[in-house]
């Protein structure tokens, strides 16, 4: 097993912190109550009906009418009466909600599995929650050489980012949680990780499989993306459409963290579209902002991979160079 650097101290700057609460759905204003029954009996006056009776001495009398009852007639008036009570787990959510935020901005991602957890529990589905569980869930992987329980750990991260649009409320702002969720992403896809490597008998490395995480990378990327597209087509955000910009930049500009070796035509192809269509649905919204045409959007990238052809031709002429010379320097010495 080969460690590409993961450290679990993972470092949050403001922009990834709580530091205000998320305006969505909380156990505070949606009570997760569970209901239990128990079952108690009563007895009844079977004169007026009240259950006001007390016992005095060897009679049970009933304070409404005065009736006295001996103990074998007031055996027979009982009844039995099943009342639902309700527990408010209110504040034992909240707590464990602060609590695995807490845990979260500091990296300590065992803790933000296990608590929120315990939140999600009597909030099934709470966004935030189902969230960052699964995303703690996958950082954890990161440092498992097994590389099937990683992908394992993707897939729930990737079926609960694609719930998301299911549990949408248009009446909460999840700004500010959306824009936690990009930046939490951004830096998972960011991470390094663990990951297996083979060696052939005189100990030079064969292989990897460092590609298949990469992978993993690629497509959360894509269904975060893909997601909040859905959504936005629904209920168009501004801030939905700056994020879904963002996170195909990253994709473009940063192949080589995910999936890709270089920037390649075919990723242009299937992102530079998406921010086209970003711009246009932000110019609904505002009428002001601009919204340039898909040529001026794949202009830069078409630079980098103009740069990436020059800098791998000029590697390659650099090896047939070395490789002159050292037949000549051969040559010179076997004659």
């Amino acid at each position: 097993m080969h460690f590409m650097g993961i450290s679990f101290a993972f470092s949050v700057d403001d922009s990834t912190k709580f530091d205000y609460p998320i305006k969505c759905k909380t156990a505070a204003q949606n009570v997760s109550e569970r209901r239990k029954k128990f079952t108690m009996k009563k007895i009844t006056c079977e004169l007026c009906g009240s259950n006001d009776i007390t016992k005095s001495e060897d009679y049970f009398i009933c304070a409404h009418c005065g009736t006295k009852y001996s103990t074998e007639e007031a055996k027979k008036l009982l009844i039995e009466i099943t009342t639902p009570i309700q527990i408010d787990h209110s504040r034992t959510v909240e707590t464990s909600r602060q609590n695995a935020r807490r845990a979260l901005q500091n990296g300590n991602w065992e803790a933000a599995y296990k608590y929120y957890g315990m939140v999600e529990e009597h909030e099934p589905k709470n966004i935030e929650t189902i969230v960052f569980s699964a995303c703690s869930v996958v950082m954890l992987s990161l440092a498992d050489e097994n590389i099937y329980k990683r992908e394992q750990a993707f897939n729930v991260l990737n079926q609960v980012i694609s719930s998301v649009e299911d549990l949408w409320d248009v009446e909460e702002d999840y700004e500010v949680l959306v824009s936690l969720v990009s930046a939490y992403l951004l830096k998972l896809f960011d991470a390094e990780f663990a990951h297996n490597i083979s060696k052939d008998p005189k100990g030079n490395v064969t292989g990897s499989d460092a590609s298949v995480t990469k992978k993993l990378f690629w497509t959360t990327n894509l269904q975060f993306i893909d997601t909040l597209e859905r959504i936005c087509k629904k209920h168009n955000q501004v801030y939905l459409n700056r994020i879904i910009i963002k996170h195909c930049d990253f994709a473009l500009r940063a192949p080589h963290k995910t999936f890709f070796r270089t920037l390649k035509r075919d990723t242009i192809d299937m992102f530079c579209p998406k921010i086209t269509a970003c711009h246009k649905r932000w110019n609904q919204i505002d009428s002001a902002h601009n919204s340039p045409p898909l040529s001026v959007i794949v202009k830069p990238y078409k630079t980098i991979i103009k740069e990436e052809s020059i800098n791998a031709i000029g590697c390659w002429v650099g090896i047939v160079v070395a490789i002159i010379l050292f037949n000549i320097i051969l040559i010179s010495v076997c004659n």
